[in-house]
């Protein structure tokens, strides 16, 4: 559950691109690419939090086992890491309703088991912590390095007591270079992951990967982009033989606006996947409409997801439908921290 949630956030902050001047509200149901779902609901733009939902504020026990586990990273690994400074706890309630849903699949499956988790956020606005509740695990803490401009630099991330590394190299302003490492706590060793090139605008062109601390000659990955530096096609190569041979291809349309309107994925020659990106008028995503095939081109699976918003800048709430039934929901809260 916790993978489809982050998942989820990542595809609303990737596809929208919001920014702080869009506070003027717009008209609720407008939206860009209007595609025909399964669910025919109507989701407004901007919903306040519904009173039913409200939570125990458990911030502060949560800031401090952030805290306390950041400050057992640097201690571990130097002060090179950076000291723990929260500047907002997002809390999400997954499936508040608790529903339960029979004979969507030939067995029925009981969905909805309400959880809590609790993103912790820096003034960046990028994740440093997450917490599951009632059982109060620290999923992962996370601190970064940011340059003069605010690029990030160095990303630690700990774990399942691993850690990661990711260091970033800009050359005036421009990410030219990307190393992804790997840190096994219990025997302290270092090893490389993964390696990144980009091109003169930061453009993402090769990965390799390491095996044993040992770089692959094989670029495993090749992208192509557009004049207005959008990307339009990457390909992924497989990596089980001595040379390469084109195993996934994920082609991407994007609208007037330049965003992103369609996502076709393709395995070998045929097409696996689709999904239609819908917008609200101010620019964030409203409709994700996913559609899955066979070899045979039949259509396998269709998914939506709908967002919606309490401001331009926050989703309040997601939903998830499978064959045209609610499958899933979360509702989100937000508090800003203050450190002084």
């Amino acid at each position: 559950m916790r993978y489809r949630l982050l998942t989820l956030l990542l595809t609303a902050a990737l596809l929208s691109g919001c920014s702080q001047g869009t506070a003027d509200v717009p008209e609720p149901a407008e939206t860009t690419n209007a595609q025909t779902t399964q669910a025919e609901t109507t989701t407004e733009a901007f919903v306040p939090p519904p009173a039913e939902y409200e939570t125990a504020d458990n911030s502060a026990e949560i800031l401090a086992a952030a805290q306390e586990q950041t400050e057992q990273m640097r201690q571990r690994f130097g002060e090179d890491i950076p000291a723990f400074e929260p500047a907002e706890l997002v809390t999400i309630i997954e499936n508040p309703d608790e529903m339960t849903y029979s004979g969507i699949f030939e067995q029925g499956i009981q969905y909805g088991q309400k959880s809590y988790t609790y993103i912790i956020r820096d003034s960046h606005g990028n994740d440093i912590g997450e917490s599951l509740q009632p059982e109060n695990e620290m999923v992962f803490n996370e601190a970064y390095v940011y340059d003069s401009d605010g690029h990030i630099i160095k990303d630690y991330i700990l774990h399942d007591d691993n850690m990661t590394i990711v260091t970033d190299t800009y050359e005036n302003g421009v990410l030219k270079h990307g190393m992804f490492e790997h840190l096994k706590l219990e025997d302290g060793e270092l090893k490389p992951v993964w390696e990144y090139f980009y091109d003169e605008h930061g453009n993402l062109l090769e990965t390799y990967r390491f095996k044993d601390g040992i770089k692959e000659v094989m670029n495993l990955m090749k992208n192509e982009y557009d004049e207005n530096g959008q990307l339009v096609c990457a390909e992924t190569f497989g990596d089980d033989t001595e040379t390469d041979y084109l195993l996934w291809t994920t082609c991407y349309e994007y609208d007037e606006k330049d965003k992103l309107v369609l996502t076709e994925v393709y395995y070998n020659d045929y097409l696996t996947k689709s999904v239609q990106s819908e917008y609200f008028s101010f620019g964030s995503l409203h409709r994700e409409t996913t559609e899955k095939y066979d070899e045979n081109g039949e259509l396998t699976d269709k998914n939506v997801i709908e967002y919606s918003y309490d401001d331009p800048d926050h989703v309040h709430q997601i939903v998830e439908y499978e064959q045209g039934k609610q499958t899933y929901k979360a509702i989100f809260k937000y508090k800003i921290i203050d450190n002084t």
